[in-house]
């Protein structure tokens, strides 16, 4: 709501006069609208990121180079004594 404000009736209103007015006027359910789409946009994302995540890890397990080489070695400062 605060982003379609083209007229500027909001004003400098702040977050909690924002919901406060939408609880007056709508009830709580008002705060809540026009969070499903967000919400399946959320888990649609995060479940192919999660997808992902688990196919390269099973790439890497199965790769015919070992994971040894795939990391580096630890930084030294030469030998110590």
């Amino acid at each position: 709501r605060v982003q379609a404000d083209v007229g500027g009736v909001l004003g400098r209103s702040s977050t909690w006069q924002i919901l406060r007015g939408i609880r007056r006027q709508e009830g709580l359910r008002g705060a809540y609208r026009g969070a499903g789409p967000g919400l399946a946009r959320s888990f649609i994302a995060n479940g192919v990121g999660y997808v992902v995540y688990i196919t390269l890890q099973d790439w890497q397990r199965r790769a015919i180079v070992p994971a040894s080489l795939l990391t580096r070695p630890p930084l030294t400062n030469g030998p110590r004594s």
